[in-house]
């Protein structure tokens, strides 16, 4: 496995941490709309936030494992 040099894992950190902020975002942004969207679109809405939920978990685990191996 190549190993990252500390500027390479600190702009790897920075857009991994930016990353998970626009998600973050997107998902919130989505709830507040789903209040509002016809109930017949409601079931999409719902597959999305799902999805960028899973998204931020995903996002947060590689956060954390890079946080520990950094350390």
């Amino acid at each position: 496995m190549a190993e990252c040099s500390g500027t390479d894992l600190n702009r790897t950190q920075e857009q991994l941490v930016r990353a998970t902020l626009d998600v973050s975002r997107a998902h919130l942004l989505l709830t507040g709309l789903t209040d509002w969207t016809p109930p017949t679109v409601r079931p999409h809405a719902q597959e999305a936030l799902d999805t960028l939920e899973r998204a931020m978990t995903a996002l947060r685990d590689v956060s954390v494992r890079l946080g520990l191996d950094v350390e």
